[in-house]
């Protein structure tokens, strides 16, 4: 029994994932030869370390998005206190995304929790029931 789409859907992700591999050989050689200057320089300091005790540390993932400061923005430019919907609303649209429930309500919820956070802070105050905000002066 052949697949065909399942075969092309997995040709086609070998193929991104090779071409990431490739695109991140340079940086990989840089690090490597990084890490070999480093070795030395402890081994100038102590002769005796033992460079493979040293257990690796695992980078921080970055933020893919960061919804502050343009909720801020939005914020500052609005007439009167909104709702944490009308502010999503109003960065899918500078973002130039379509707005419906899929695309709106993970943004809405990422944004009241770092609203929410915001108050706490004393950098926004929020008033009535649902929840307006606006920036505090």
């Amino acid at each position: 029994m052949e697949n065909t789409y399942a075969i092309t859907a997995l040709r086609s992700r070998y193929a991104h994932t090779l071409g990431e591999l490739r695109a991140m050989e340079p940086k990989c050689d840089k690090l490597k030869e990084d890490l070999a200057h480093l070795a030395a320089v402890i081994r100038l300091f102590q002769p005796t370390s033992n460079l493979s005790a040293i257990p690796s540390i695992r980078p921080k993932a970055a933020r893919r998005n960061s919804y502050l400061p343009q909720a801020l923005t939005i914020l500052r430019l609005a007439n009167g206190p909104m709702t944490t919907r009308e502010i999503a609303k109003r960065m899918l649209t500078l973002r130039g995304m379509v707005i419906n429930e899929r695309t709106l309500t993970p943004v809405e919820s990422s944004l009241l929790t770092t609203l929410k956070r915001k108050v706490r802070d004393g950098d926004l105050i929020v008033t009535a029931r649902p929840k307006r905000w606006s920036v505090a002066p």
